[in-house]
């Protein structure tokens, strides 16, 4: 899925779309950080949500997310197969730059 709102950011999800849209992801991360959340912590709260799920299709998904500001966010909700990099090209930098996702899992547990 992917959500968009250029007042507040955008949010795209990779790998089991399946429970993105059961969860409705993107869309739920553009709307934390509506409500004053900055882009780090809206994923880690669609990431309780996700994890919050029973029953169905469960598994890894990937949240890429960026504010209005352009600062970036990449989350998994678990182990994928390959490494979780990512590539940033923004502030004027002249070439890409890079960079290592965060695994927000194992301290997130179901409520």
């Amino acid at each position: 899925g992917l959500y968009a709102d250029n007042r507040f950011g955008a949010c795209g999800c990779t790998h089991v779309g399946e429970m993105t849209i059961r969860a409705c992801t993107a869309r739920s991360v553009v709307l934390y950080m509506k409500a004053g959340a900055s882009v780090g912590e809206a994923c880690l709260e669609a990431v309780r949500d996700l994890r919050s799920l029973k029953g169905g299709y469960l598994g890894p998904v990937i949240i890429h997310a960026i504010d209005r500001h352009g600062s970036p966010c990449v989350v998994s909700t678990g182990p994928v197969v390959r490494g979780l990099d990512y590539f940033y090209w923004g502030g004027g930098a002249a070439d890409v730059e890079p960079r290592r996702a965060e695994v927000a899992g194992a301290e997130i547990q179901p409520p």
